[in-house]
């Protein structure tokens, strides 16, 4: 998998089938912000993604990523936020509408077929401001 191509899908927030052709149908996610820390199957990340972006226009921006072989990803990226309207039940950062920020995050990427099977994600929880995009 080339990171940059899921990068590129996943930015375009709206078309959840190109999120989604890089994740296996068996994959997990990891996140402190989940409810319950895990996500299992494409199908609830997909939803979850596209719930989050309902309301918020998120941008992945890559700043280092590392990959082992063709099975590890391991990526370093600021995720910025403009918020479309309040949020407060994400769990994640309470967004106010207008407000732009950036997040830094670190994920892990295991591969399988050349897609995601699991993905762990972490991020620094003091976000910064950022222009609007």
């Amino acid at each position: 998998m080339r990171y940059q191509d899921y990068i590129d899908a996943f930015n375009h927030n709206a078309d959840q089938d190109a999120k989604a052709q890089f994740f296996t149908e068996d994959t997990t996610l990891e996140a402190p912000y989940l409810p319950t820390g895990i996500l299992h199957g494409r199908t609830a990340i997909m939803a979850m993604f596209a719930a989050a972006h309902a309301k918020v226009k998120e941008e992945l921006r890559p700043r280092l990523v590392v990959q082992q072989g063709d099975d590890v990803i391991m990526a370093e990226v600021d995720a910025c936020f403009v918020a479309n309207e309040d949020t407060h039940e994400s769990g994640f950062y309470d967004f106010k509408k207008g407000e732009a920020v950036s997040f830094r995050f670190f994920g892990v990427y295991e591969l399988r077929d050349d897609r995601i099977a699991k993905m762990r994600l972490s991020y620094w929880p003091s976000p910064s401001m950022i222009e609007a995009f």
